[in-house]
């Protein structure tokens, strides 16, 4: 119970930026608050990089980019949290605390190779395979491929992979007022 109650604390303490928060805002007014933390310019505006450290943490989890896209209008429509790794069981139980279990969890159910090859360019050597799969309705346990949370405000879209084990999480306008 102890070690829960700190580490809760703890994520919190690092985490002080509520991502779907400034969903909606003007992008002026937000990044004063993101460059307090992160580092701009690398890639042009929108783009966020840990300033002092290869990463920074969201709900304990390592993240190395985060990309804020607009409107014409300047305002935030999507948020992107490119993770190091694949979320685990902390992040997932601590997230859910916060944004409520995700409305659909859909998992890899069949996969089938139909092509494969190599790309080989200047910059270097790509294995490329293409292919068709299926989903299913699932939950965390069984690795989900997408989960998706649908809030009145914004909703999210967490991406996972295993080859390069990575998560991407995004919090955007919702789809209904995004049209």
């Amino acid at each position: 119970m102890k070690t829960s109650i700190l580490l809760m604390l703890f994520v919190q303490s690092i985490n002080p930026i509520k991502f779907s928060d400034l969903i909606g805002k003007d992008y002026s007014e937000v990044e004063h608050i993101l460059s307090d933390k992160l580092d701009t310019g690398r890639h042009g505006k929108g783009s966020f990089y840990p300033r002092d450290s290869k990463w920074e943490y969201y709900y304990g989890m390592p993240y190395n980019v985060l990309l804020v896209t607009t409107n014409e209008q300047d305002i935030i429509t999507s948020l992107t949290v490119a993770f190091v790794d694949q979320i685990d069981q902390v992040f997932y139980d601590l997230f859910a605390e916060d944004y409520g279990t995700p409305d659909t969890i859909r998992i890899l159910d069949n996969t089938s190779i139909e092509s494969e090859g190599i790309l080989e360019t200047e910059v270097g050597t790509q294995h490329l395979k293409g292919g068709k799969y299926t989903t299913r309705e699932g939950t965390f346990e069984e690795e989900p491929l997408f989960m998706f949370w649908y809030r009145e405000k914004f909703d999210i879209q967490c991406f996972t992979r295993d080859e390069p084990k990575i998560t991407t999480l995004t919090f955007s306008i919702p789809k209904a007022k995004n049209m």
